[in-house]
């Protein structure tokens, strides 16, 4: 598990290695942004595709575990560093296109706003016409401890409906339903497994 964590430190260097080899300029470009963009999701898609990384709950010393943990290391310097998706953003349908590379089931036409912060990008599910407000959260997955005191991982998709206009700085918990053509308010907080209607009272920012 240790080494997964190198795997960002991985990617710079494998980057630095490319800038100052003897590639023109042109192919140090395509071989970076190659780099950045398309090996992460292929990889990330590969192991999810391969595993049981779709069962809601596993151990902390299990093997799904320790995939979904190399998935995240797959995925974390895009939120450390998080220009990387904004230039995507800014690109319309790329970002969308992007996601759905990890195996994101995205809509037509979402508008994504500016800093929108996804942890576990195969495990989002969006409808058509959606409009995603600035700082939103989208966090498919929690620690939690069973009833014998273990540390479990819980890892459920979060599924937006049609129509829906998620208010900024929102943050929606794994297995969260957001029904079609709902209107949130700003800073929404949905607890884990939470259906989110038009009648649904909404959590109070501390």
């Amino acid at each position: 598990m240790m080494l997964c964590n190198y795997i960002p430190l991985v990617k710079i260097a494998t980057i630095a290695l490319v800038i100052f080899s003897s590639l023109v300029i042109k192919h140090k470009i395509m071989t970076i942004l190659f780099i950045i963009y398309i090996i992460p999701p292929l990889l990330c898609r590969m192991i999810i595709s391969l595993t049981n990384l779709n069962s809601p709950k596993s151990s902390i010393n299990s093997k799904e575990h320790l995939l979904w943990w190399l998935t995240f290391n797959l995925q974390v310097v895009f939120n450390r560093l998080p220009i990387l998706e904004e230039i995507l953003r800014m690109l319309p349908s790329v970002y969308s296109m992007w996601l759905r590379l990890w195996g994101a089931k995205i809509g037509k036409l979402t508008y994504w706003s500016p800093k929108v912060m996804i942890s576990d990008r195969s495990f989002i599910q969006i409808g058509d016409h959606v409009v995603i407000g600035a700082g939103s959260r989208l966090i498919p997955h929690y620690m939690a401890k069973n009833k014998r005191d273990e540390t479990q991982l819980i890892l459920s998709p979060i599924k937006i409906g049609n129509g829906v206009i998620l208010g900024g700085y929102s943050l929606l918990g794994p297995g969260t339903i957001v029904k079609e053509n709902v209107s949130t308010r700003a800073f929404h907080i949905s607890k884990p497994f939470t259906i989110v209607d038009n009648d649904t009272k909404p959590e109070e920012v501390q």
